[in-house]
């Protein structure tokens, strides 16, 4: 997978996108989004991993499967949502591959 593009969503609920692609077969894709996080971060329906330190949930849909985990933000305190999402199937890409992303994002300020 490389860096493919990005884009941010201003607004109520804004976001950040990065999106990931293979290099030779664009429909393996992993999209991974930063946002604020509303609520609780685990429902307890979802898969859990300790991951590098980190606390991961997994879940999926026959037609997605997404890794996530929540963390403080050092500027506005509030809890952000860190999450990598693919459509790729887990027979084709395991959930602690996907968690492995989730586990792995750290914070850039300037």
């Amino acid at each position: 997978m490389r860096y493919y593009r990005w884009a941010f969503q201003p607004g109520a609920k804004p976001a950040l996108r990065i999106w990931f692609r293979h290099k030779d077969n664009p429909n393996w894709q992993i999209t991974f989004v930063a946002s604020p996080q509303t609520g609780p971060c685990a429902t307890g329906k979802e898969k859990s991993f300790q991951l590098d330190g980190n606390k991961v949930y997994w879940s999926h849909t026959a037609n997605e499967q997404q890794a996530w985990r929540c963390v403080p933000s050092p500027v506005t305190l509030k809890p952000i949502r860190l999450t990598a999402a693919t459509t790729l199937p887990p027979t084709k890409w395991a959930d602690s591959g996907l968690g492995s992303i989730v586990a792995s994002g750290r914070w850039v300020v300037r």
